[in-house]
């Protein structure tokens, strides 16, 4: 590992004997990370649709006629995916300062109930060390903390959301 390889054991046939494997460790990202940020613009999307429709109760007729009035819903969309990238972030930043490869989070898009069903980060070599999977595993919880109190102390500030009318009627 402090020469620049990951070893890797490799099991080649059926007999059972494995084979060691030593490959280059890749330390940066390599070109655009499209799939990440096509499920971030996804993300995007279900989450403003689901904080216009839920929290800021837009009619979805409203919304299909005109998607902009979505953007109303960017504090939701704020809170849920800052707390949650945050989080996801906290483990990308541990793994790099151990020089472990890991990769950007990858959002994962959904409806039901918050536009999101979360991230995750991709570790593809190996942990050096105990440490490491320490630091690395309780970075996420630790920032996503902090991002939460943040949160929370903004949105407890801010005066309550109305209902509107129509709504307390129905």
């Amino acid at each position: 590992r402090e020469a620049g390889y990951e070893i890797e054991t490799v099991q080649t046939d059926p007999g059972g004997r494995d084979v060691l494997v030593a490959r280059p460790v890749s330390t940066g990202i390599d070109g655009i990370p499209w799939t990440n940020i096509g499920l971030l613009l996804a993300t995007l999307s279900t989450t403003l649709f689901v904080g216009a429709t839920t929290w800021y109760y837009v009619p979805a007729r409203e919304l299909l006629a005109d998607p902009l009035v979505a953007l109303q819903a960017w504090p939701f969309v704020a809170a849920i995916l800052g707390v949650l990238l945050v989080h996801e972030l906290g483990h990308y930043v541990a793994g790099r300062y151990h020089g472990v490869d890991v990769s950007l989070p990858y959002l994962i898009p959904f409806v039901v109930p918050f536009g999101t069903m979360g991230a995750l980060i991709r570790i593809r070599g190996q942990l050096p060390d105990r440490k490491a999977l320490f630091d690395v595993g309780v970075a996420g919880p630790l920032a996503g903390l902090v991002a939460t109190v943040l949160v929370t102390t903004i949105g407890l500030s801010l005066p309550p959301q109305p209902v509107p009318e129509t709504v307390v009627q129905s």
